[in-house]
């Protein structure tokens, strides 16, 4: 059974959702609407707070689109073809068709995510100063702190978290060596995931049940991705396939079998998918 369907194409890109994403986007309004607007916002109607909550979701959920279609878009300048979108449950991930080919390319496709959301912050920052509906301003408000943690939380690095590749990037141009810069920027990544495994599990600990899970969730997701890019590099080096900074390959091509896949196997995709530049949202 497929666990995806099509929503619709952006600029030629298909944009498609993962079925456990109703789950994020139940779970988010249901924060909203029994959490969030109630004590930030007291004294409204029931249904008030439902169709604020309703659609402070989708701009979220729009804003996340807005983070992968920031990577899409500039991959697409940087003539690495985009085979599709996945929104799911812990974020979004851009389907790519293959490695960007420089490190600089690299550095160019993921820092446009982060920048994006940035933008996306500013932008509610300013709807929520103007005079007008207080559920305006309230939604605003509320998409303003998110926008800003999706830019931040992507901005730390651990591999395959955007600042996780900014490092692999900078590596890679350091060292001269595709392969071995993956290698070392999913090490950041495996620690990265283990703390946040840790804290998860603190959390739960804590009383703090639903928060610990989520944070378990996304630690082991990005622990298994770095994981598997690093496997893949080793995988890639012991057949004797590296590339250097300008992206030729050293010393020669090598079969199928090794061929890198390192953004494709943790998607939520069918398994033989190119894999995702990985962005995880919370």
């Amino acid at each position: 059974m497929r666990t995806t369907f099509e929503w619709g194409r952006i600029s030629g890109i298909p944009v498609r959702v993962h079925l456990n994403w109703f789950l994020t986007a139940g779970l988010v309004i249901w924060t909203l609407v029994a959490g969030y607007y109630p004590q930030e916002y007291p004294g409204w109607e029931s249904t008030a707070y439902w169709l604020a909550g309703a659609g402070t979701a989708m701009f979220f959920f729009s804003s996340v689109l807005l983070h992968e279609l920031g990577h899409a878009w500039t991959a697409q300048r940087e003539g690495v073809p985009v085979q599709s979108i996945t929104i799911f449950i812990l974020g979004g991930v851009a389907h790519i068709q293959h490695e960007p080919p420089t490190p600089q390319s690299e550095f160019r496709i993921v820092i446009a995510g982060p920048l994006t959301s940035l933008l996306l912050a500013v932008f509610f920052f300013g709807l929520a100063l103007l005079p007008g509906s207080p559920a305006l301003q309230a939604s605003s408000t509320y998409l303003f702190r998110i926008n800003l943690v999706l830019a931040f939380f992507n901005l730390l690095p651990g591999f395959p978290l955007d600042g996780g590749r900014i490092l692999r990037a900078f590596l890679w141009k350091l060292l001269g060596r595709f392969e071995t810069a993956t290698r070392w920027a999913t090490l950041t990544g495996l620690g990265m995931a283990a703390l946040l495994v840790l804290s998860g599990i603190a959390f739960m600990a804590l009383g703090n049940l639903i928060g610990g899970l989520w944070v378990v969730l996304i630690g082991g997701y990005l622990g298994m991705v770095a994981n598997t890019a690093r496997t893949h590099a080793e995988l890639n080096q012991a057949a004797g396939h590296s590339r250097d900074e300008r992206g030729a390959l050293q010393p020669e091509s090598v079969p199928d079998e090794f061929q890198s896949q390192m953004f494709r196997s943790a998607s939520p995709e069918e398994p033989r998918q190119a894999g995702p530049w990985s962005s995880e949202n919370v």
